[in-house]
This record gives C-alpha cells, structure tokens and sequence, in this order.
C-alpha cells in the first residue's frame, strides 16, 4: 500500500500533548518561585499551574528552618529494589535447597540474619514468593525421609545398588526382567477426599468414612513387561508364611513368553517376612534370581509409585467405596493400570 500523504491544504490532526503528572505523582518538582510564593504566604500561587498541599508547604518551611534552604532533594536512586536479587537470591535458593518447608517468614528472617549486604533487607512474603517463581520452584506435598537413610552404611548400600551388578546392585540387569515386590495398608478412613471449597469461615464437612477403621493389607507384584499380581488380606500386616505363598504364587504364574532365555528378578524391601531364607531358595529353584532393594530408600523403588497411582484412584473414587466392595475394587484398579514399565524406568532401572 503506497504511503498517505496530507493534503496541502488540509493541516494534519495533532495529538494532544500527554497531560504531565502532579509533581506528588512523579513529575518535576515544584519549581523555586512557587516554593518562594508559598513559603511568602501568596495567595495566588495557582498561577504556576498547580497547587501544593498545606503539608507539602510544612515541610518546606521546617526545611528551611533547619537546613536553610527548600531546594527539592537530588534523586540518587538509593532507594532498595523491591524484590531479591544478588546474593540475597542466592542464598534463597540454598535456604530453599536445605530448608523446604520453611514458610516465607521464616525465609526471610534467615535471609535478614545471614546476608551479606551493609544494610539487610527484611523481604516481604510477597517479594519471597516472587524470587522462588523467578527461580523456578513450586509448592509440592512434602514428604518425609528417614535419619537412618542418612547412615554412612545405608548410603554405601544405596550406592553399591546403584552402581554395582547383581548380587550387589542392579546394574546391568534388563529393565524388562524386573519384578517388584512390597505390601502397602488400605483404610476407608484414608481414601477420603483432603480438600473442598467453601464460602470464608464455613467448614468443608461432609459425611463419609470415620474413625479407626478396619485395615486392609494390600501384596502387589508388578513387572516391567506388564504383569501382576495382587492379593488383598482384611487385616494388618504380612506374615512370613503368606509372603511365601505370595512368591510361589508369582513363580507358577510368570508368562516366560514375555522375556523367553533370560531368568526374572524378584526385588523386595527388607521387611522382616521377606528375609527367610526359603525366599531366594524358591526363586532359586525356579530359575530366578532376588535382589534386596537398599534400606530406607523407598524413592528407588517403582512399586512405592504403583501404590501412590492406587491410592490416588482410591481417592476419585471414595463416594464409591464401602467395606464390602473395597477387594474389588482394589482389584479393579491394579487390573486397568497401564504401562508399568515407565514407573521402572523413571527409577533409573
């Protein structure tokens, strides 16, 4: 399109000037002549355009008196940055890394008492959250570590499970050969919803399951070439004997069409039934081989996942559940879950 050219005759349309900001709102200070007039007690200072506040002319005048002049202060941008930057961003991030639960308070009373500025800054909550989405960090559901994971034997076990080949460690092993073995407990009570909106000041109350309930011990296989295997008892806890019944049912059931030539690993946490010896005897006679996960690590374990998918489906479908459905529904569940074996590749298998 060829460019538009005014007429000669026609003057071209001209923009309104941009109104300029009270000099209270960031424009130019009050000049030195209205200073003088209002100081001199001039009525007649609208003549300058504006107007000062009565309070404004008070502080000039007690500047005058105590400095001697009312010349408007030189801007130098000393003013503190309203959010975290430079060191004191850097040591959120260490706070955040070794502390993860502290609240934003506590943060920044941390950041006030250990910074390194001349002057430290006490940081608002708000300027505290801002820096952590500037860094990249959400809020997640905290979860707890055990102090014996921290043990310099258990931290050499993990490492050895990590780096180390079988018997000692899982390198090496196909990702398709592994079976995870572990037992997790069910209540009604814990299936219940742990969050729902409501008008400010009225409870999120709803009937539903309450109380110390019966509690169902859940003994879950699964293997990274899809298989399964469940078992639902209506009680606490797993024996040595039903463990056993458990491992020879997994044995008589393996679909060796699945990984044909290659022997399985069953793994299993040191719980006190997983260490008869008749465990890595049967898997032993079968052709198999056993492999103890590494103490108080539950994070390198895929089946610990599987069970948060079942308590998270549990939960979708708590308006659904009673005592005499929850096995079937249980069963259900593990039946339709897809693709296991991504859970064992995201622990590294």
């Amino acid at each position: 399109m060829p460019p538009v050219r005014n007429h000669p005759g026609i003057k071209p349309l001209q923009e309104p000037e941009p109104e300029k900001p009270h000099p209270s709102r960031g424009g130019n200070s009050y000049s030195q002549d209205l200073r003088a007039a209002a100081l001199a007690g001039h009525l007649d200072i609208g003549i300058f355009g504006v107007t000062p506040h009565e309070k404004t002319v008070v502080n000039w005048r007690r500047r005058l008196e105590d400095e001697g002049h009312f010349r408007p202060y030189e801007r130098r941008g000393n003013r503190r940055p309203t959010g975290l930057v430079g060191s004191d961003k850097f040591l959120l991030l260490h706070l955040r890394i070794a502390f993860p639960r502290l609240t934003a308070a506590e943060i920044a009373a941390l950041i006030f008492n250990n910074s390194i500025r001349d002057v430290p800054v006490v940081y608002t909550p708000s300027e505290i959250t801002k820096a952590e989405n500037s860094l990249g960090l959400c809020r997640k559901r905290a979860s707890t570590s055990a102090w014996q994971a921290h043990l310099p034997e258990n931290i050499m076990r993990r490492h050895m499970f990590l780096t180390m080949g079988y018997p000692y460690g899982r390198v090496g092993i196909p990702t398709q050969s592994f079976i995870d073995i572990d037992e997790c407990g069910i209540m009604l009570e814990g299936c219940n919803r742990h969050y729902g909106k409501m008008y400010f000041g009225v409870r999120v109350v709803e009937k539903g399951h309450y109380g110390r309930g019966v509690k169902w011990t859940v003994t879950l296989g699964v293997a990274a070439t899809g298989e399964r295997w469940c078992r639902v008892d209506r009680k606490a806890g797993t024996t040595t004997e039903e463990f056993i019944n458990f491992t020879q049912h997994i044995l008589a059931n393996i679909d060796d069409a699945l990984l044909p030539g290659g022997p399985r690993t069953l793994m299993m946490d040191n719980l006190s039934a997983h260490l008869s010896p008749l465990i890595p005897q049967l898997i032993g006679q079968a052709q198999h081989q056993h492999l103890y996960r590494p103490k108080y690590s539950p994070a390198d374990a895929p089946i610990e996942y599987v069970f948060n998918t079942l308590q998270a489906e549990l939960r979708i479908r708590a308006y659904e559940l009673s005592a005499e459905n929850i096995v079937e529904q249980i069963n259900d569940i593990v039946a339709n879950m897809n693709g296991l074996a991504n859970y064992f590749v995201f622990c590294g298998y």
